[in-house]
C-alpha cells in the first residue's frame, strides 16, 4: 500500500512484539495490528493524488490507494489547505511563521 508513516514503522517493527503494546499478540484468533494501521492510515490520515491540477493538490476521497500519499503539515502548499476551510489554513500559516 505504498510507504509506511514513521508511526507505523515504529510499531511495526519494534513495538507488536511486546505485551504492553500489543496484548494480543500471542492470540491467532485477534485483530491484525499491521491491517489496523494499515487502514488508519488510507481511510482516517488525510491523503491527496501525486498530481497537482494548477499548482493545488487535489484531496482524495477516504479509502483510495492508488497515486495518492499523505499530506505533508510543513511541504503542503497553503492553497491546497483550503478543502478543510479557511481556519485550517490560517492554523498552518502560523504554525509556519513560529
Amino acid at each position: 500500500l505504498g510507504r509506511l508513516t514513521w508511526s507505523r514503522y515504529l510499531v511495526e517493527k519494534y513495538f507488536a512484539k511486546y505485551k504492553w503494546y500489543n496484548p494480543n499478540r500471542d492470540n491467532e484468533d485477534a485483530p491484525s495490528l499491521s491491517k489496523g494501521w494499515a487502514y488508519f492510515e488510507h481511510f482516517t490520515l488525510p491523503r491527496r493524488y501525486n498530481q497537482k491540477v494548477g499548482g493545488h493538490h487535489i484531496r482524495a476521497p477516504p479509502g483510495e490507494a492508488n497515486n495518492t500519499k499523505l499530506y505533508s503539515p510543513l511541504l503542503t502548499p497553503q492553497e491546497s489547505l483550503s478543502d478543510w476551510g479557511i481556519g485550517m489554513g490560517m492554523y498552518f500559516a502560523s504554525l509556519r511563521m513560529t
